[in-house]
């Protein structure tokens, strides 16, 4: 990973931050299983068929369809007024993220079985076709 800031490489510097970012959200306990990083939309470009773009998009909504609710920092400017505002935020998350909570799980469920629903009626369409062909083949070969 490069990042480079006013022209200059940062990578180190930066880099370093996110790391730990990551990490940090990694140990907190409402934090979603992290995955793999071969889940990446990237890895659709290594498709070389429709068929396999489908099943390889299906994976990835898999992997990636879930909503998590952890805190995030938000950074904010400098200030007695803006560091009031940060921690008035931070307080209303804190006492409101039960809603939060609650929306984020039903709208899980919801990305679940739509996936769930995707996956059936891809596997249904394959086992039509194959019947198709085969179907065809035999009377392709009657004929």
């Amino acid at each position: 990973m490069k990042i480079v800031v006013g022209g200059e490489d940062r990578s180190d510097v930066v880099g370093g931050m996110v790391t730990k970012g990551v990490e940090r959200m990694r140990r907190h306990p409402d934090a979603p299983e992290f995955v793999h990083s071969t889940y990446s939309a990237l890895a659709l470009c290594e498709a070389t068929t429709t068929s396999a773009y489908l099943h390889r998009l299906i994976d990835l909504i898999r992997k990636r369809s879930e909503l998590s609710t952890i805190p995030a920092r938000v950074p904010h400017g400098q200030g007695l007024v803006t560091t009031i505002k940060a921690q008035i935020r931070w307080l209303m998350w804190r006492v409101l993220r039960y809603q939060h909570d609650r929306m984020a799980f039903q709208q899980n469920v919801i990305n679940t079985q739509m996936t769930s629903a995707l996956e059936f009626l891809v596997e249904e369409q394959s086992r039509e076709i194959a019947e198709l062909r085969a179907r065809l083949d035999a009377r392709e070969g009657n004929a």
